[in-house]
């Protein structure tokens, strides 16, 4: 709960009425239209096209959230990486463990319980937090940005309670390639 009064604590609503949490921008949503918006990109694109855009937009948007957090609070690596799976559990994602990380190699196993995403979907037997792996590599990846270290990462998901796991559980792990020249045509793969 101190997390929570800690994020009450930095929410604002300015002139503009918009609100902020801290100095980053926020749209206060139920979760059922995040999980529509990838829905209907999965019936209209295919779930790989869903899948590489979440991938992309989650790896963006946490390598932004992550580093404006660092330059702000001054935060570094791996306190960074924790504060953000913190807000991202009193913001109604479910709840962020780190199960193992080790900036310095670029790998990492989170896992959520909860999943706000696999609670809306229910049981459809397959993965569905389609931007979680990217948001994990995104963190990751800003964290060794930080410290200057020279590769790149990748995130995956391995678990899904959507799929009958008891949590989603996600990997991350260095590659060659730039994660974000991932492939948006469906039926190609990461590599």
């Amino acid at each position: 709960m101190e997390a929570f009064k800690d994020l009450k604590g930095k929410l604002k609503l300015n002139k503009k009425r918009q609100i902020l949490l801290g100095v980053v921008p926020m749209i206060l949503t139920p979760r059922w239209f995040f999980v529509n918006v990838q829905k209907e990109l999965e019936k209209a694109g295919g779930l790989k096209l869903a899948q590489d855009v979440y991938y992309r937009a989650g790896f963006v948007s946490a390598y932004q959230y992550c580093q404006t957090q660092r330059k702000v609070e001054r935060f570094t690596g791996i306190e960074t990486i924790r504060r953000y799976l913190s807000s991202m559990s009193v913001r109604g994602w479910g709840r962020f463990t780190i199960v193992q990380l080790d900036e310095e190699k670029g790998r990492g196993v989170f896992r959520l319980y909860h999943s706000g995403l696999s609670e809306e979907y229910g049981s459809v037997k397959r993965m569905v937090c389609h931007w979680v792996p990217g948001a994990m590599a995104g963190a990751v990846q800003e964290a060794m940005d930080a410290r200057s270290l020279s590769f790149q990462v990748k995130g995956r998901e391995v678990k899904c309670k959507s799929k009958g796991n008891e949590s989603c559980e996600f990997i991350v792990s260095p590659i060659r390639k730039n994660p974000l020249t991932l492939p948006l045509s469906p039926g190609e793969t990461v590599s």
